[in-house]
């Protein structure tokens, strides 16, 4: 039954990009411009710095700092209830942050994408699409590296040991391609007609942090909760993520079909969104 369902979305989703959306989700004939772009938004984010790429490790791990000394000794939170290891408690919340900083990330920038590139949208037949890609390799390029330090602290503190179930850590982590290259082009194509936009999802993107269980579990809500939860698609993300990292639980492969098939939708929305509003963007901007 799963298979057959896979089956069948991976078909649809062959049609659908068959169609006028290929370069969205296969950028290949304008490969050469998308890593112009990556190395432009790698070297301006760290332009000046005397730390460098270090900041992307820096910058998390401060904030960790901070929430642990919060939640475990103000508020005296615990995983579970013989759990009072401050490393273990760190980890567990760092897997959780890896993933949110790197979806809050892409979408805090989204609204300005098309806006910062005003010369080329109303010079030049400009393939807008390909900065969603641009800002999403560029931001994962850091991301890799806090996941690196992650896996490797686990490791050294000894709050786990590598088993093959941490080899599906791609996997658990992939729909967040399509989730997030949806949301960038659909807000970065909102963003030009509506500036407000940005100011939203800054609004937005800090409540959304105590709505996702980096600081929880899922198991320590009420049952009612924790179908509501699960309408986050970065919940079932970090779940995954603990579970295989820190437990050696493989994912369960119903519910990840679920999750990318939620995610392809809102790709494909995303898509659709932005080749519709395109038109207008060297009138607007």
């Amino acid at each position: 039954m799963i298979f057959k369902s896979l089956d069948r979305l991976i078909k649809l989703w062959i049609n659908f990009i068959k169609n006028r959306y290929l370069p969205y989700f296969i950028p290949w004939s304008d490969r050469w411009l998308l890593q112009l772009f990556v190395s432009r938004q790698i070297q301006i984010k760290y332009r000046g710095s005397v730390l460098g790429l270090a900041w992307s490790l820096l910058t998390p791990l401060f904030q960790l700092g901070v929430y642990t000394f919060v939640f475990q000794y103000a508020l005296k939170l615990k995983w579970t209830e013989n759990d009072g290891n401050t490393f273990n408690f760190a980890l567990f919340m760092l897997t959780g942050l890896a993933v949110f900083s790197f979806f809050a990330e892409c979408v805090i920038q989204a609204p300005m994408l098309i806006l910062e590139q005003p010369n080329l949208v109303k010079k030049v037949r400009f393939p807008t699409e390909i900065l969603a890609w641009a800002l999403l390799i560029s931001t994962g390029f850091s991301t890799l590296i806090l996941i690196g330090f992650l896996l490797l602290s686990c490791l050294i503190l000894g709050a786990t040991s590598i088993t093959p179930a941490w080899f599906t850590l791609p996997l658990i982590w992939f729909p967040l391609v399509p989730l997030v290259l949806g949301i960038t082009w659909g807000c970065s194509a909102i963003g030009v007609y509506f500036r407000d936009l940005r100011h939203i999802i800054a609004l937005f993107v800090p409540l959304l942090q105590f709505l996702s269980p980096i600081f929880y579990t899922v198991s320590v809500l009420p049952e009612r909760f924790q179908r509501i939860i699960y309408l986050n698609p970065l919940t079932l993300i970090i779940e995954q993520s603990r579970s295989a990292i820190f437990s050696g639980l493989y994912p369960s492969w119903e519910m990840w079909i679920n999750e990318i098939s939620a995610c392809l939708v809102i790709a494909i929305l995303g898509a659709i969104l932005h080749n519709r509003l395109r038109r207008g963007f060297a009138d607007v901007v």
